[in-house]
């Protein structure tokens, strides 16, 4: 985890990621110099995406000794290491609830700091061990925020719901399916995988090149494995970590998504087994 020294006049405009700049990292106190630990933004991307907020605002980043002092900071913060910053997510102007932005870090498995300040604030820090608290009273040692906060957490969706059907997805036909106009099928197409080629509505076309035919959605299985390049998720994953891991671009996160039939807000779970594009 490497933290990296900025310039606010020299590097200010500077993306660190598709959503953040340096500037948002500045120290309140109007000082130059600028440290941000180059894991930090990445983790804010995977939690922009998680709750689907369309505005991440950094109250609080990097801090200089005399700023961190002046309001109170612990001696040793991790704002003084460019490792933290204290966060309000919103969505449609409306500030997502500091509970829920606590539980999808959790959700994310995310191994560092994550701290309850208010009802629409959370401290957020990758100091490298997990480090869970609420600010507002003094708690430390938080396992889970579930738990604290009396919150249920979602059940992950049955096996076969766990994907949706779209262009690009191998499936089989339900034996005994009619096809999509009512006509009988042949027997062997019950057996085989297909290739799905055009979707409109509840209507797929398969194997435009072989069987060429078109039937409804709700009369097609997804096929346990798909083919092509597949990725099997992991605990903490998110579509952006995955797009930044296995296609070398997080900014390619929507795509993952749709190629899989998924909307990026979509939940994922550690077995699930994800498409990959080209």
């Amino acid at each position: 985890m490497a933290v990296k020294e900025y310039s606010l006049k020299r590097d200010g405009e500077k993306k660190l990621s598709e959503h953040f700049r340096v500037r948002e990292f500045k120290c309140k106190d109007g000082s130059d110099k600028i440290l941000v630990n180059e894991e930090l933004p990445k983790v804010l991307e995977e939690l922009r995406q998680k709750v689907g907020s369309d505005a991440v605002i950094i109250t609080s980043g990097y801090r200089t000794q005399q700023h961190n002092a002046a309001v109170g900071g612990a001696k040793a913060s991790q704002h003084l290491k460019g490792n933290a910053a204290d966060i309000q997510c919103k969505k449609g102007g409306a500030i997502i609830p500091a509970k829920e932005v606590c539980c999808a870090l959790e959700d994310m498995g995310h191994a560092g700091g994550v701290g309850y300040i208010s009802e629409t604030a959370v401290h957020v820090d990758v100091r490298g061990y997990k480090s869970w608290f609420d600010e507002a009273k003094g708690r430390n040692g938080i396992e889970s925020f579930y738990e604290y906060f009396g919150l249920k957490k979602p059940e992950p969706p049955a096996e076969e719901s766990s994907g949706k059907i779209s262009v690009g997805s191998i499936v089989t036909v339900k034996p005994g399916a009619a096809s999509y106009e009512g006509k009988k099928i042949a027997s062997f197409v019950y057996e085989r995988e297909y290739r799905v080629d055009e979707l409109k509505g509840n209507r797929a076309v398969l194997d435009k090149k072989g069987i060429c035919t078109a039937f409804r959605t709700e009369d097609l299985l997804l096929s346990e494995v798909p083919a092509g390049k597949t990725y099997t998720v992991q605990k903490g994953d998110s579509f952006w970590k995955i797009a930044a891991q296995q296609l070398g671009d997080g900014t390619r996160y929507k795509e993952l998504a749709a190629f899989n039939g998924l909307d990026p807000t979509d939940t994922i779970y550690p077995g699930q087994t994800l498409k990959l594009p080209e």
